[in-house]
């Protein structure tokens, strides 16, 4: 019996053995395969270096950079990836677009397809870095219109039909947007431009929470003072996040049509809202605005009383203010905000 498991054992051992002696070998023979042709791509990359960079800055077309083969197209890939991102000028990141154009499309045309979702994500990025619009249908057929695409494929094709500028992006933002983030969205929205943003916000209420978040906050990065009336309209109208974004977002911009509508904010039940006022309250710089900054610097919120000071501060006669706090005040929050401020603005 014993005998018998012990030669059981043993034909175990030696077939554990030669599992990993083959499985050993076939890994040094496919790292030494990746490393012959890592090496390949690299002296390629050094062969095209010059040429590439020649044609980019001239768009003078050599026959010393038509890559012909996987490797050699692997190398030129490589080297936009690299120029595009130190290169500027309208006239050199045309000179790459085609490029990328004329090389690059039947290979990304193929990873479109491909198994492998690697493949597939670094093929988008590259389409929307290499702004090669050609394959914009593309994009459309084998991602959007794919039941099967990843969430992440799905935002990267949205992204690159944003950053195209496409008339399709209208049609697809509004299939998809219920099942992204707001995180997702913001990400696609920040490549849009004013044309395409104009057609969301006629819709906006039709439209997500994260999706009107969003919005929002690219209205924020264009600073675009001709949203105002828009935004002091979706304030007025609406409740809760949406309210609070579109504060925000005229806070960030610094402008409204008529400060006295934002004066009872001061005695808003939410904190946010009374936060958010005294931020704007900075940037407009209103003397009207000083009775409710120093109302908001007793606030029961730390935030609150925080921007209050800032805002005070900021103001040419903020020193006296802070002063008159500290020394007529009974609320030791206050006064301890108001010295904050008042050191700050010594120290500086």
């Amino acid at each position: 019996m014993l005998t018998t498991e012990l030669s059981v054992l043993s034909v175990l051992m030696i077939f554990v053995v030669t599992l990993l002696t083959v499985l050993l070998g076939y890994l040094l023979i496919r790292k030494a395969r990746e490393n012959k042709v890592r090496k390949r791509i690299n002296n390629y990359k050094e062969k095209y270096r010059v040429p590439v960079y020649d044609y980019l800055s001239s768009g003078e077309v050599t026959r010393l950079i038509e890559p012909i083969g996987k490797d050699r197209k692997l190398a030129i890939e490589e080297l936009l990836r690299d120029f595009s991102d130190i290169l500027e000028g309208e006239e050199t990141r045309l000179n790459l677009s085609n490029y990328a154009e004329r090389h690059l499309s039947e290979l990304y045309r193929e990873n479109l397809t491909s198994r492998q979702w690697s493949n597939r994500m670094n093929t988008l990025y590259y389409i929307e870095d290499f702004y090669m619009k050609n394959l914009e249908a593309d994009v459309q057929k084998e991602i959007l219109d794919n039941l099967a695409s990843s969430k992440d494929e799905i935002i990267q094709s949205l992204c690159v039909l944003a950053r195209f500028n496409s008339p399709k992006f209208k049609e697809y933002i509004e299939l998809k947007h219920e099942e992204l983030l707001e995180f997702d969205l913001r990400n696609i929205l920040r490549r849009v431009e004013e044309e395409q943003l104009d057609y969301l916000i006629d819709r906006f209420e039709n439209y997500s929470l994260n999706l009107q978040c969003a919005i929002l906050e690219r209205i924020s990065q264009l600073k675009n003072l001709e949203y105002v009336t828009f935004l002091e309209s979706t304030f007025e109208k609406n409740s809760g996040e949406v309210k609070l974004r579109a504060l925000k977002t005229l806070a960030n911009l610094g402008y409204v049509e008529d400060i006295t509508r934002y004066m009872p904010l001061c005695d808003s039940p939410v904190w946010q809202e009374r936060m958010l006022v005294a931020k704007l309250f900075k940037m407009l710089q209103d003397n009207r605005t000083i009775s409710c900054l120093k109302k908001l610097l007793h606030d029961e919120y730390w935030w609150v009383r925080q921007q209050a000071g800032d805002t005070i501060a900021s103001f040419p006669n903020g020193n006296e203010i802070l002063i008159e706090v500290i020394e007529q005040s009974q609320d030791n929050y206050a006064k301890d905000m108001a010295r904050e401020w008042l050191n700050k603005g010594v120290l500086t």
